[in-house]
């Protein structure tokens, strides 16, 4: 039985704050969706905070720790909300600490 394709989803627990969740191993093959989520839901609100939550990560490749890099450095221009990422495993959280 071959794994389930990796997913993000994510819930808008509020109009200025999104949960993204990555399901498997964030990769190119989701990075794409992954930007083009955030840049909707920017477009929507340009105040927009989001929350990453890593506990399902298994792992991550360059692109996607790319994405997160990207996204994390814009939101910290001015006084834009931030990106948190919460619940890394410790593979993972090693992974980040080399960006």
């Amino acid at each position: 039985m071959m794994p389930a394709a990796p997913q993000i989803l994510y819930a808008c627990p509020s109009d200025d704050c999104v949960v993204l969740r990555v399901v498997g191993r964030g990769s190119f093959q989701n990075s794409v969706a992954l930007k083009r989520t955030i840049q909707e839901m920017l477009a929507r609100n340009a105040d927009m905070s989001f929350i990453m939550d890593l506990r399902e990560c298994s792992a991550m490749d360059s692109t996607f720790m790319g994405v997160l890099a990207g996204v994390g450095l814009s939101q910290r221009q001015g006084d834009k909300p931030r990106l948190t990422l919460v619940n890394t495993n410790p593979h993972v959280k090693r992974l980040l600490d080399t960006l």
